[in-house]
């Protein structure tokens, strides 16, 4: 996305009736616009979130200089310029406020637009085609600039989206912990060059929303004194429609997500990670589970989320790294024109892109969990550098009875984060 300057007053309106529409109370008092370029200082932003109570502030055009200056309050930052960054209170713990930020990932690094050409010929045994044949004919689309983003109704619908997020606390006599969650918002519009006379549409604006739940305790127990810190991606990719769905024409759909969650700058022993590789699945379980020990008691956290699978794939690469992929008919992560994607009808005497499964056309959702464990406690910053690689995939087929040309473009987003932690709310002191 290009750099973009926003007035909150068109977002707030459009939050406000995404929520009412998924049947949220909540009215137009409820969020309170804050002028970025207000935030002077940590005092001012104290000031002006202070005077909001248990509102929800609504601030634009949020630089990383603000976010600094948001740091101490918030007690969690994250990286890069954004348009439009919505900041929720979720309780607390232990007179430390918690929040569920949400914004829009400004710039996403972009892969290069590649595609791959394949061709085929039909089985001998239907080397006659029907008499009643009909030409198949194909109009191009014609491509242009694509569409300027409609930047209030896309930021309101992945407010809407993940506004019911868990969010519970453990109780005021439990161990000390802290919890934070910042949801991040990448639009693209993928596209690909000209193959054989045909562009794919670049019209098509797909979405990845991928929320980060942060989770860190204190074990101060006869087992030790340690911190531990649990790390979840929940994370959806959305075609928002695919423009193309036909026997000759087929996306953008969703074909792959990699996630990576390396060890955080501070917490480096790994614990725990799932899911672990699930295929031939209708479904996938991502749980983990780990014992913290405080000085009155024990507790056992433990967090599970089961996701749809089906016809996709997922490997567990490494204890910090998965592939989701579509499976069937093809690979979605494949870097060639993918086998098994064409079928031929001897019926209509064509060739034809298989169909797609319902995950890979509209919406892909997936999830990890990783915990990681400090055996020397601290209070000061801890960094986790996730990152999530996104590809949406087109795929075009031109007969010439009775052979094939096949077209597959795949183009993808890399979004790279880096979100520093304010461990002085689980230190030992």
């Amino acid at each position: 996305m290009d750099d973009i300057i926003v007035n909150t007053s068109e977002i707030k309106s459009a939050i406000v009736s995404a929520l009412q529409a998924a049947d949220v109370a909540i009215n137009d008092n409820e969020i309170c616009e804050i002028d970025a370029a207000s935030l002077t200082d940590t005092n001012a932003a104290r000031s002006a979130f202070s005077a909001l109570g248990d509102r929800v502030a609504l601030l634009h055009n949020v630089s990383d200089a603000q976010r600094q200056v948001l740091y101490p309050l918030l007690g969690i930052q994250a990286k890069g310029p954004t348009p439009c960054m919505l900041v929720r209170p979720i309780g607390g713990s232990r007179g430390r406020p918690c929040f569920h930020i949400i914004d829009v990932v400004q710039f996403a690094q972009s892969g290069a637009d590649v595609f791959d050409r394949a061709s085929g010929i039909a089985p001998s045994s239907d080397a006659i085609p029907p008499a009643d044949r009909q030409p198949d004919l194909q109009v191009a689309p014609t491509i242009g600039a694509p569409p300027t983003l409609d930047l209030a109704a896309h930021f309101a619908q992945a407010v809407a989206d993940v506004w019911e997020l868990p969010q519970t606390i453990s109780a005021a006599d439990g161990p000390k912990e802290h919890l934070w969650i910042y949801t991040r918002s990448t639009p693209f519009y993928p596209s690909g060059s000209k193959g054989d006379g045909y562009t794919p549409p670049n019209d098509q604006k797909v979405t990845v929303n991928i929320s980060y739940t942060f989770r860190a305790f204190l074990n101060d127990a006869e087992s030790g004194v340690f911190q531990w810190l649990y790390i979840e991606t929940l994370g959806h990719m959305s075609t928002d429609g695919m423009k193309k769905n036909d026997h000759n024409n087929r996306g953008w759909g969703n074909g792959s997500v990699h996630v990576k969650v390396p060890a955080p700058s501070g917490v480096p022993l790994f614990f725990d990670a799932s899911p672990a590789n699930t295929n031939n699945e209708k479904s996938v379980t991502t749980t983990v589970g780990f014992d913290v020990g405080y000085q009155t008691g024990s507790l056992n956290y433990s967090q599970s989320q089961t996701e749809t699978i089906r016809d996709w794939k997922v490997i567990q690469k490494t204890t910090d790294s998965w592939l989701y992929e579509q499976s069937s008919p093809f690979s979605g992560d494949s870097d060639k024109f993918p086998d098994n994607a064409i079928k031929y009808n001897a019926g209509k005497a064509r060739h034809e892109i298989k169909s797609w499964p319902d995950l890979t056309t509209s919406v892909f959702r997936w999830s990890t969990m990783s915990v990681y464990r400090n055996d020397h406690p601290t209070d000061g910053n801890v960094v986790v550098s996730p990152s999530v690689q996104a590809r949406a995939i087109f795929m075009h087929l031109r007969n010439s009875w009775p052979s094939w040309h096949g077209y597959y473009w795949w183009s993808w987003r890399n979004i790279d984060e880096q979100f520093t932690l304010d461990f002085s709310v689980v230190d030992k002191s």
